[in-house]
């Protein structure tokens, strides 16, 4: 709903009394900012605290702590597996968004209202999509599921690199949306299906950090492959590779085992 106020208010800045895209744009992140705090307001308010526990002691606090999550993780073999395949390819979705604005732009020479349009319709698009995506991992299996989401962030990514239109472009939004959300909310399921329980704070603040930390080297290569070829289109193709590793490394975890592990050493 912000998303599409705010579009409105930059396309049709008059409408609203402003003086140009430019002020309406600084005012969006304004009500960007009241939204999230009105919308924060009612959980600071009315949930309560969660008592500290015996396990309170495995929480990420300091620097020595997530180096000490991460040598732990060779007792879980395929949660370590399952982590390094989703920090590649989540590296890849975050990268496809981030850089999507700039290749609409630059490449297909797509205005801010086409850019921002199809931006909106991802959003509306992407919740279906996640149910599609339930469903099939109630059909199959979770890690079935996410590999073909994998397969489809390939072929995205190569559609990407050979379009040439508008039309083109809202394509691939909606191929993104129904991608997007099933891919992201079935990997944090997975993943908490390998955690053991008594660690899950400390395992998804280390799940956390590192996704945000990974979240570099998409961006990077993007850059420094049109820095070395002059092609965005060749960047953009590239980011391939991130959705095809992940999905070798994820085709070797075995959730099953990936479990016991956690059972066995989650004490």
């Amino acid at each position: 709903m912000t998303l599409l106020i705010v579009f409105l208010m930059i396309q049709k800045y008059s409408w609203f009394g402003i003086a140009d895209q430019g002020s309406a744009t600084r005012l969006g992140f304004l009500l960007t900012g009241a939204w999230w705090l009105a919308f924060a307001l009612p959980a600071f308010s009315w949930l309560k605290s969660v008592p500290i526990t015996k396990h309170a002691h495995h929480a990420l606090r300091t620097p020595r702590d997530y180096i000490k999550t991460f040598a732990d993780l060779r007792q879980y073999k395929h949660l370590g597996r399952f982590l390094i395949a989703f920090l590649l390819y989540n590296d890849g979705i975050q990268t496809i968004i981030a850089v999507s604005a700039i290749f609409a732009r630059e490449e297909l020479g797509l205005g801010t209202g086409t850019i921002l349009g199809c931006f909106l319709m991802i959003q509306f698009v992407a919740m279906p999509g996640a149910l599609l995506f339930s469903r099939l991992a109630g059909h199959f299996n979770t890690k079935r599921a996410i590999l073909v989401s994998l397969v489809l962030f390939t072929a995205i990514t190569v559609y990407a690199s050979i379009m040439k239109s508008a039309i083109e472009f809202w394509i691939l939004g909606f191929a993104v949306a129904i991608v997007l959300g099933g891919s992201q909310a079935l990997s944090r399921s997975l993943f908490s299906s390998m955690v053991p329980k008594s660690r899950s704070a400390e395992f998804f603040g280390f799940y956390a950090i590192s996704s945000k930390f990974a979240s570099i080297f998409g961006p990077l290569t993007f850059a420094l492959l049109i820095e070395l070829t002059g092609s965005n289109r060749i960047a953009i193709l590239a980011l391939a590779g991130f959705f095809v590793i992940g999905l070798v490394i994820l085709l070797g975890v075995d959730a099953e085992q990936g479990r016991l592990q956690a059972e066995s050493n989650g004490a």
